[in-house]
């Protein structure tokens, strides 16, 4: 995983990813509540098309944050886009399912 967020470091935080290399990347699975939740990297990989060419961006973004508040992970755009999420406030927690395609 570590070659996969440091191929290409970008000052803004984004990940550049050989979009050929799709196929080979693993899954990667975050755990919550002793629950499984994984992801492709057709999932987690977001492809950007311009009239000249593809690029392909890893999802996930660092956040440099020390402890012990960090290290800390965003569950950003592509996590919400594979489960639907459910926030209840009142209660404090949040729930996640699978998201229909």
């Amino acid at each position: 995983m570590a070659k996969l967020c440091d191929d290409l470091p970008n000052p803004i935080g984004k990940s550049f990813v050989n979009c050929g290399s799709l196929e080979i990347l693993p899954d990667v699975t975050f755990t919550i509540g002793n629950k499984s939740f994984p992801l492709t990297p057709q999932q987690y990989i977001l492809k950007v098309e311009t009239s000249y060419s593809t690029v392909c961006v890893s999802g996930f973004v660092p956040l440099d944050v020390p402890p012990p508040r960090g290290p800390i992970w965003v569950l950003g755009d592509r996590f919400l886009s594979a489960y639907h999420t459910v926030f209840d406030f009142g209660n404090m927690r949040v729930g996640f399912a699978k998201s229909a395609n």
